[in-house]
Order: C-alpha cells, then structure tokens, then sequence
C-alpha cells in the first residue's frame, strides 16, 4: 500500500478506519509491520518500534524477522507490556509513548513512538490508543488465517506420510522407509530410530537417515552395544516415557554429544509408545538452533504414533502370518485326513505325514485294546516299524512305567525334555535307538481316548509347550479321522459278518450233513475273523473232548498229540457258557502248542450249547497278539449259536417223522424272515406258520420292549372278544408270575400254564409258554394252545413233547431272526449317524468361523436329523448371558425370535440348572411352543439320559459346549414324540455334532491364544540369550592347570553366573556368584554385577577392594530386595597362589592330593547389594600340583529329590573323596550326572553352577 503524502502533521479519524481496511489486505506479518512503519512515520513523523511475543514466532515456511527478537524491547516498552497501560518518558524535547497491543484480553506486543512533534497533533492520546488496537486486531486475525492455513497444509502431509508409513508390513523395511521418509519431507539433519530391548534395558540402534554415520567410532560403539536407559536425550525420553525438545544442545547437560554430528545445534527425542509402554525412540537432530517451531512438534508427535503403531501391526502381522501358517498345515493335514477312510492307510499317512510337515523322523501311533486294557503299537516312520507291527509292542494301561501308558490313562499330553533324567520313561524297541527327549499326545474323541500320537527325537528338548499345544489341536482332527475309520470300519465288517449269516443260513436251509456243518462253519468263522488255525471240539456224553473237524491244522494229529493241560482253555469255556480269549502266556491250548506258535499268540473259543445241552466248542488261533476283542467275541458266539442250531435241528431231523416236522417250520421260518423288514411282520410270519405247520388251536406272541414290558403283537386263531383278554394277560396276577419265571435267575425253558377267560379257567386245554430268548437276554414270548384232538398227549412225554421241541426250535430260531433284524437296523441306523457325522465333520471343516459353522450347522441338522427346533445360545462371559447365535424352529419360529437376542439363565429353569452344573439337561414338553415351554408353563426336569429316551412326550436336550477350560454355549433341541423308536440315535446323533462344535470352539479359542504365548516364548528365549551372551564364550587356557566349568539354570533364564577375568598383570581373575532370585529379574541383576566386577577388576586391586566397591555401586542402583553371594579369586600360575574374598557365598572345597583328603575354604561375610557396612578380608591359599580347588553354588549342595531330601555338603565331600577322576571334564559330568540321578527327575529348585582349578 502507498502512503499518500501530507503536509505538515494531520491525522484523522478516517485516515484511521481506512488504514484498518489495508492492514487487512495484507497476508505477510513481515508486510503487516512495514505498513504500519510507513504509515506512522509519514502521518506523525514519528519513529515507530514494535515488539511482539513469541506466539508470533515465524512460521517454519516464513523467513526470519528482527521485529521478533527480544532484545527489540525497551525498558519502557516491557513495562508498558508488563503493567497493561500506556506509558509515556520525556527527554527534552523528545517523547516517548509506549501502547501495549491486546487482542481479546491477551496483550500480544508493545508499539512505542518516539518524535518531538506528534503531541501537537489533535485529540492524539484518543486516536493512539484506538490505532494500536485496530493495529492488535488486524495483526492476529490474519495471523489465525496464516495458522489455519499452515496447519491444513501440515495436515494433509502428516496423513499422506502416515499413509506410506502404515503400508508399510515389513518391519525390517519399516525403519529405514521411516528415517528416510521424515528426513527428506522436513529436510532435517539427521533422524534415527531406536527400539528398546527390555531384556538389556538399552535403546538398539535401527536405521537412520540425513548425515552418513557408517564409519563414525562414536557410533560403532552404539551399533554394537546400544544407548543405555536414561544416558543423553535418547535414552532420558525412554526412561521417563516422555519427549525431550533440546534448543541448544551446547546448553543442555543431557545431550550426549556425538563426533559424527558435529553440526547438530538442537534435538528433539519422541518415545514410540503402545499402551503406554515405550517399544523405541525417534531421534531427530537439526543443524539450526532452536530449529524445531512448536507446530513442528505437534506434527512430530503425531508422527511418532503412527511410526509406533506401525511398528506394533508389523511386529503382530509378522506373528500372526507364522502362527497362521502352523494352523494352516494343521487345517490342511487335518482336511486331507478326514477323506481317509482306511483305518490302516489312515495310522500310516497320520505318521508319515506329520514326519514330513513338521520334520520329525520319529512318529508312531498306538490304539487302544479294551479287551486287554493295553496301549497297543499301530504303526510308526523308521526301519523298525514293521517288525514291530508283527512282533507287537504294548503297554499296559495301569503300568507306573511308560509315557504312552501314562498319557492314554491320564487323557493329557506329557513332553519329557530329557528322558534320561524322566523317572517315567521306560525304554523300547521304538526308534530312535538313543531317545532324548519324548513328546505324547491323547487322541481324543468325546472323552474317549481312541489312541496315542508318540513323537521322539534323539536331540534333547526338542519340543516346547508350544508344540505340544499344535499337536493336541492337530490330535482333535485325527480324533475325527480316526473314529470316522473305526465307523467305516465296522460298518464293512459288520456287512461282511452279515452277509456270513445270511451264507450260513442258506446252507442250513438246505440238506447238510454234519461234517458240512463243520466245514461251513469254520470256513466262514476264518474268512471273518484273524485266522491261521481253526477246530471245532465235542463234547461227549461221558465229559471227553476230541476235533471233529479243523482248518490250518490236521485233525488227526491234533486228537493223537492231545494233553489234559492242554484242554483247560477249552473246558472252562464250555462249562462257563461264553467266548473267552486268551489273555497272557500263562493259558494252556493246543493249537499253539501243536503249530509251534510264539508265546504271545492270540485264541479265542465260543462254547456250542443248545437250550439244555453241551455240545462242545468252536475255536479260531492267530499267530500274532492282541488281535481279538469284543466284537471277535460277539461274531464268534453268533457261529456257535448257528452251529447249535444247526446241529439241533440236524438232530431232530434224523430222529423221526416229527423231527422231520420240525426242520420244515423252522426252515419256513428261516426262509420268511429272509424277506421279513419289521418285527411285527415277523411275529405275525411266525405265529401263523405255526398254526398251519404245527397245527396248533391258538397262537399268541408277546414282544418285551424296551422298558422290560411284554406286548401282545400277534394273535391267530383268535376271536375278537378274547383279545382284549389276551392284551391285558400280562399285567395280571398270572400273567407278571409266568414272566417273572421267564427272567428269573434259573428261567424255564417252557411253562405249562392256564389263561383265564372270563374269570374261569379252561380246565381241558392248557398253554405252553416258551421265551423268545438270546443268550444274552429274553426278547418275547411264544404262547400256543393245542387242539382238542392231541389234548390227550402231555408236553412232558409222547408228541406233545415232539411238539415242545418243535416249538422251542422255532422260538430260538425266531430270537435269531429278531437279533438279525435288531443287527441288520443298527447297521443301517449307524451308516446313516456316520454318515450325517461326516456330513457335519464337513461342514465345519470348509466353514471359515464360528459364526459361519453355527448357520451352517443349524440349516442341515433339522434336514439330516429331523429335529423340530435346534438353536445355539453362545455364552457371554462378562455379561452372564446367552445370545441367540443362530437358530431354526420351524412352524414356531415367530413365536421363538419373541425370546429376543439375549436370554439370562434365570428366565429359563433348565438353563439356570445347565450353567449351574455344566452337564446335559433333559426336559420332557408338554407343547413345542417357545411360548409355553419357555415361560414355565409346560415342562418338567428329566432325571437322566435314560428317562429321556423313554418318555413318551415331546423332549428338549439342552447340550453344553465346552471343554475342560472353556465354557462356550449351549446346543438346545426340540423333538416330538412322534417317532420316539429312534429318539436314541437321534441324541447320539447330536452329542456327536456337539463335540465337533466343542472342536471349532477350540480352533478358535486356539486361534487367539497362541500369539500371545508365542510372543511371550520369544521374550524369554530373547532373554536366555542374552544371559548367555554375559557368560564367557571360552575357558581361559593357562599353562599348568586344568579348568572346567559346569552352568545349568534352574528356569530358562537363571540368576548363578562365572566369569575369567584377565588381569592387566597376567594373572587371572575367578569369579563365582548367585544371585537371590530366578528368572528374568535374576538374569538382568546378574548381567549389571557381572559388568561391575569385570570393570573394577581390570583397576588392579585386590579381590576385597574390588567387591567394596562393586557393593556400592549396586547400593546405588540395583532394586531393593535383591542382593547377590559373591567369590572373586585372582591365581598366580606360577607360584599357585590363590588370593580371594568371600561376600556371602559358598565356601570352597580343596581337594588335596595326600588320601583325597578335602577341607573348606573359609567363611566371607555378608552379600553384595545388603549394605554399605560390608566387611569382607583378602585370605590366600596355595594350591599345591595335584590338587583341586572348588567353586560352586547352592544349587550343587541344594539339589532335592522326590521325598524331599537335600544332597547336602556331606554327599558332595564324599564324591569328590571317592572319584577317580582325574579329568576335570570327565569329573564335573560325572558329578553333574550323579546330582541328576539324586533328583531322579524332581524340577531343580535352584541354579547350578561348579569351577573347578586343578593344578597340574
């Protein structure tokens, strides 16, 4: 703006207002302040000086201007400024006014005038003070412009450097972009970033940008070692968490200063935090002085919390992609596996493939032998593996021995890091041939355990708890494997025993004689089961066993080499009337000892009985152990039940005409219930052949369900009015006394009885009642009337007795057909549960989450089931309530989302109980309607899982999710009594899609936790490392003696350390100390004092000088409570002398050469880190050639075992007295090795440390 010029002095009140309006025109505060110059020299003719405060500092993008300085200011100016009012001095003729500049009651600078003709002016001490107010208000409103401005300006580059930062996901790149990055957009001297090592309480050097430092030696030391805490401005903002803004470094006591910087002036240091915790520091140096303007900073605090939490996700990211990758192979092996059905191809990939995931070349596999109750070897990687297979390898489940045992009988994983030192290891043939270390993992399904995944390595501590976590979630999957294999299994053998029946059943229903019986028999038993021979014994009449025919083994020559001995594994099945199976090597049998069989080979035998006689037994060997069990058992009763009946009727057949009766009904029977779907065709089949074959008047059949009730469902030759009678027998007086007999503990094969019929009893025609019976149990009743024609002939004698047999054939043959429909459903119903199993198993495998498998799981239950409602209530923990995750109710469904998102276990009884005792509920419904159910109106607490399948009403299962940690939720389901035969396999069903809900839980649950154990395992093995890095990488060779060192930590990180010190006048320093704590806060003690000690040592004084002075410097800065036992000896190679202090520690043993004879050093006094009052004195001994001197910690004479005992000063004394040793190496293993055995096992309580100095 141009002043326009005046003549002589004039200043108006416009002149005012129009100079206000170009002030505002201008947006430079440098153009602002020559404005008002001008404009006050021309007007007033005055000089004009202006001071303002350092809110008006420059911008960083303005140049530099005098006005700002403070040395601009006046005494009467600062005093204007100070008091607030306008001040005037006079000198001669001239005069000074000074105004303080206000904007919103803040002062913001002082305008003085200086002249001798401006006080002529009019009305000139009312206009002053309104221009010096006009001049405040132009000042700062364009100031607040040029701010704003700046600031948006600021702003957007913060976001577009945060921006590149935060992409950043390499967090060894992350350093150097981030220097790079902030040095070249700022423009500043020098940026360097430091992260915090907590383990060494030191800022590590990361990368740098602006000035080159690579060859500075200031700064190799810092490369190498680090800044520590609280030492310069770097590590004084770590330290107090807090930034440290340097103006002129030359000025500050902090600032540590660098000869590779030579130029810095000023520096500014920003803590890098996470949740208030520091992981780091930003350093930024400038080569200007106070070269940081405070708007600088703001933007550098916002910067460093992004490089902070770029930082942290880089650090996260990098922990989650490793872990995920771990749970990856884990999901892979666990999906590839679910598609074997094999059982033996699945236990061979399982091994084999866990060797080449995880590279451990050791892997077997046990399975379970209930029959036994032993852990039976399976398969395994390693040239042994299938020797082993065929010679057998087991354990017995209750052996005190053996870490297999242990884990199948306790169902939780064991890691043995050591198994030469593990009371439990039991050694095998199992490879490798020199075991270390053993890791065992249950494989677990519903709570059963199926087998045992051993992995072994001749490397010690070659597991962590971490593995040992992965595979016991990589167990659960092969869980799933392997019971899916199991099922598939026995669903082939039981089609395969199955369709044998069926094969035996046509050859019976043919005519045979009895060697064909025999022969069938047996082929079909060795087809079925594991077989290398095969007999059939009789039994005669006068108690004489003999072969009547065999397989694998010739009959003749079995009968002429037979021993009584041999007969008593037969006999004692036969007398008592089930299959056993040789158990151990003690049992006595024939087979083996004819074909020459090893001691562990297998047999079992099936007694043939008929209803009222012994006839003998069938047997199957086996070469090879353990290769029968419960269902060997059952299918070889089932033959010899078969050949009972064949041979029965085989009997009847030859004995006469009436016997030739009785094949033809039962071979009709036979042959009907071939077609025959249901039960009730079945009795009605039955009942009406035997009234046209037998020719019989009435045929009546009763079922007994399953709770023990007997059921009419077959009448013939019946009037209508008389089966009311019939239907309600059973519960009458008659009718619960000839039922009872039938269950009794000594049942009747038959009952001759009277039915009333309207309260009178039909004294000429009685009934025979004949059980409908298994071995095992009584499946019905068999009731028949006999015509009037044959009344005269009694059941006891003549043909009525013909007929009983005939009557009792059919009965057993009726029990057969019955148990092979009961087996044909059964297989039917367990193909469909494994395969609705594998359905499910299926979907929560292809599933990506929880949330996804829960929706899942609720649309196919209701279609693979047939529930009526299914819902899953997910568990929160801290608000003690169930959410609805996902749900299905059917024609309800309106009236179950009224419930609401949220259900607390108080509105509804049965969950309230659920939560209360974490196991199943059960509650029979007297509506499916949410609204009654649900609001208490029509429910009631079932006792058991029994009582639930039995109720004939509509039921509700309430199924905990949850494991032996976690409680996740609840499955709920609805189902109606509509078809309640098959409630049972429903809920079995159901329990089986729980566990493998149970599963995802935990796969999720898993998901989370171990990145945070992993992080933690890494901060401790950080530490291990560091504490070895302080102990000496090499054992001092000095010409004349022999030193040997043993250190072993009690916890990964441990408090005992040693130390040779080389002295600057050729001797050598021994240090020996314990530090009163483990673990992390022991380490880093340890590492501060060891540091003390080897600097003071190198100061040449003697060992008590050196400890003094170590004691206080720790009393002025180690924590409180921890203190440290302490021995420093220095020994003269030549003469032999040892010249040491004790500060609390253990006292030394000298083992002399005369008679191995041993004395203890001295005593000291008290430890380091106690009190300055420490007094401790220099002692010296001579070690003469030949003896030893002995250094060590308490963890030597501490050393407990199991029952509690210490292995004391006097065990010590007495092994180094005793050993033969004269190698220093040879003589600490053995004496480490002997301390090892006294624990037999038991966790070390203390570290372990021993020197030991033999003179040559």
């Amino acid at each position: 703006m141009k002043i326009p010029p005046v003549d002589g002095i004039s200043w108006e009140w416009q002149d005012i207002l129009d100079f206000s309006g170009n002030l505002l025109d201008e947006t430079s505060l440098r153009d602002q302040i020559h404005l008002i110059k001008q404009y006050l020299t021309t007007r007033l003719h005055a000089k004009v000086s202006i001071w303002l405060e350092n809110t008006f500092l420059p911008l960083p993008d303005e140049g530099g201007s005098t006005i700002f300085k403070a040395d601009e200011c006046s005494p009467l100016m600062q005093s204007a400024f100070n008091k607030r009012e306008i001040l005037s001095e006079k000198d001669g003729d001239l005069l000074s006014v000074a105004f303080p500049l206000e904007f919103h009651n803040r002062v913001i600078g002082v305008m003085q005038l200086e002249g001798s003709r401006f006080n002529t002016i009019p009305q000139w001490k009312s206009k002053l003070p309104v221009f010096a107010q006009q001049i405040s208000n132009g000042l700062s409103l364009t100031r607040q412009i040029r701010i704003k401005e700046w600031r948006n300006k600021q702003l957007d580059l913060v976001r577009s450097v945060s921006d590149r930062i935060i992409k950043q996901h390499d967090i060894n790149k992350i350093f150097h972009f981030v220097a790079e990055l902030i040095a070249d957009t700022f423009h500043y001297y020098f940026v360097a970033v430091y992260m915090l090592d907590e383990t060494k309480q030191k800022l590590i050097f990361q990368d740098n940008a602006g000035k080159n430092i690579s060859r500075d030696p200031d700064f190799k030391e810092i490369f190498t070692n680090g800044i520590p805490l609280g030492k310069g401005l770097i590590g004084t903002c770590a330290l107090h968490k807090k930034e440290m803004h340097c103006m002129d470094v030359r000025n500050d006591k902090t600032f540590h200063y660098v000869s590779g910087l030579p130029e810095t002036r000023s520096e500014v240091c920003l803590p890098l935090m996470i949740d208030d915790v520091v992981i780091g520091v930003l350093d930024i140096q400038s080569n200007f002085l106070d070269g940081f303007h405070q708007n600088d900073m703001l933007v550098l605090q916002i910067l460093a919390d992004t490089i902070a939490t770029a930082i942290d996700n880089a650090r996260l990211l990098q922990d989650v992609r490793v872990q995920s990758e771990k749970i990856q192979v884990v999901s892979e092996i666990t999906r590839a596996l679910s598609s074997i059905l094999d059982l033996d191809k699945l236990l061979d990939e399982i091994v084999h493939i866990i060797s080449r995931e995880f590279h451990y070349p050791y892997v077997h596999i046990f399975t379970i032998d209930r029959v036994m109750n032993r852990v039976v070897f399976r398969t395994g990687t390693g040239k042994l593996s299938d020797v082993l297979k065929t010679n057998g390898l087991w354990f017995d489940m209750q052996s005190e021995k053996g870490i297999v045992a242990y884990v199948a009988r306790k169902k939780r994983p064991y890691l043995s890091s050591d198994v030469l030192d593990d009371d439990l290891y039991l050694p095998t043939n199992l490879p490798p041939d020199d075991p270390r270390s053993e890791l065992a993992i249950p494989i677990i399904y519903s709570d059963e355990v199926l087998g045992v995944l051993d992995i072994q390595s001749p490397q010690e501590k070659a597991f962590s708890e971490k593995d040992a976590e992965l595979f016991r979630l990589l167990s659960d999957g092969i869980a799933i494997a392997l019971q899916n294999a199991l099922i598939y299994r026995s669903e082939r053998w039981r089609r395969k025993v199955a369709e044998s029946f069926h094969e035996i059943a046509n050859i019976f229903s043919r005519d045979y004689s009895l060697d064909e019986i025999y022969q069938s028999v047996l082929k079909i038993a060795g087809q079925n089961l594991p077989c290398t021979a095969g007999v059939i014994w009789h039994l005669s009449k006068d108690g004489e066993i003999s072969a009547v025919d065999a397989i694998g083994v010739d009959k003749d020559d079995l009968n002429d080499s037979l021993l009584d001995e041999d007969l008593e594994f037969i006999k004692y099945s036969i007398e008592q009337g089930e299959p056993i199976i040789r158990y151990g090597y003690d049992e006595t049998e024939p087979l083996g000892r004819i074909l020459r069989l090893r001691k562990n080979y297998s047999a079992i035998v099936a007694p043939i009985i008929t209803a009222n006689q012994k006839l003998g037994a069938i047997e199957i060997v086996h070469e090879n152990p353990n290769r029968f069990g419960d269902e060997a058992r059952a299918v070889l009763k089932s033959f010899a039940g078969y050949t009972s009946v064949a041979i029965q009727n085989l009997g009847l057949f030859s004995a006469s005409q009436e016997q030739a009766l009785m094949a033809t009904t039962l071979l009709l029977v036979s042959e009907a219930s071939e077609s025959i779907e249901t039960e009730d065709e079945l009795y009605t089949t039955v009942a009406r052949l035997i009234q046209f074959v037998v020719g019989v008047k009435t045929t009546l059949m009763y079922q007994r369900d399953r709770t023990g009730d007997f059921n009419l469902v077959a009448a013939v030759g019946v009037e209508p009015t008389e089966e009311a009678i019939y239907k309600s027998y059973p519960s009458t007086f008659d009718g619960i006394l000839a039922f009872s007999r039938m269950l009794g503990d000594q049942p009747e094969d038959y009952q001759s009885l009277s039915i009333s019929q309207e309260n009178k009893r039909d004294g000429n025609l009685d009934w025979l009642a004949i059980p409908i019976k298994t071995q095992e149990k009584v499946l019905g009743a068999l009731f028949v009337q006999m015509d009037e024609e044959m009344s005269e002939h009694d059941f006891l004698e003549g043909s009525g007795a013909k007929q009983r047999e005939v009557l009792s054939a059919v009965a057993r043959q009726c029990a057969v057909a019955l148990e092979n429909l009961n087996f044909k459903r059964t297989e039917q119903t367990e193909a469909y549960v494994t395969a609705v199993l594998l359905q499910v198993a299926e979907t929560v495998v292809s599933s990506s989450g929880i949330n996804e498998i829960l929706d899942n799981v609720v649309k196919i239950i209701p279609l693979l089931v047939g529930v009526d409602c299914i819902s899953f209530l997910v568990w929160d923990k801290q608000r003690g309530v169930f959410r609805i995750a996902d749900s299905y109710c059917g024609e309800w469904e309106d009236e179950f989302e009224k419930i609401g998102e949220y259900i607390q276990p108080q509105d509804y009884e049965p969950l309230q109980k659920l939560v209360d005792t974490k196991a199943p509920v059960y509650i029979a419904l007297d509506d499916l309607n949410p609204h009654s159910w649900f609001n208490g109106l029509s429910f009631k607490l079932l006792e058991d899982r029994d009582a639930f399948i039995a109720i004939d009403q509509h039921v509700q299962l309430i199924y905990p999710l949850q494991d032996r940690e976690e409680f996740y939720g609840v499955m709920l389901v609805n189902d109606s009594k509509d078809q309640i035969e098959y409630r049972e396999k429903r809920l079995d069903i159901l329990i089986g899609v729980a566990q493998q809900l149970i599963l995802a839980f935990q796969n999720e649950l898993l998901k989370e936790e171990m990145v945070g154990r992993e992080r933690l395992q890494k901060e401790f093995q950080l530490a291990q490392e560091i504490q070895k890095a302080f102990l000496p990488e090499v054992i001092p060779q000095v010409q004349g003696w022999e030193i040997s060192v043993r250190w072993r930590p009690a916890r990964q990180v441990g408090g005992d350390f040693y130390d040779f010190i080389n002295l600057p006048d050729g001797r050598t320093g021994f240090v020996i100390a314990d530090v009163s704590d483990k673990g992390i806060p022991a380490a880093l003690y340890m590492t501060v004092t060891r540091t003390l000690i080897h600097a003071t040592a190198k100061e040449n004084l003697d060992p008590a000088q050196a400890l003094l002075k170590v004691n206080r410097l720790l009393l002025e800065s180690s924590p409180q409570g921890l203190f440290i036992t302490t021995l420093y000896g220095i020994l003269c190679e030549e003469s032999g002398e040892f010249q040491y202090t004790n500060a609390g520690h253990n006292q030394p043993i000298l083992v002399k050469k005369k008679d191995e004879d041993v004395s203890l050093l001295e005593k000291g006094g008290m430890p380091l880190g106690v009190s300055s009052d420490l007094h401790i004195l220099n002692r010296s001994i001579k070690i003469a050639k030949g003896e030893t001197l002995f250094l060590y910690t308490d963890g030597v004479t501490e050393a407990q075992s199991p029952d509690g005992k210490l292995y004391g000063m006097t065990r010590l004394e007495k092994f180094l007295q005793q050993s033969a040793k004269t190698n220093m190496d040879a003589l600490l293993d053995s004496l480490d090795k002997n301390i090892l055995v006294f624990q037999k096992g038991f966790p070390p309580s203390d570290d372990l440390t021993i020197i030991a100095l033999h003179h040559r």
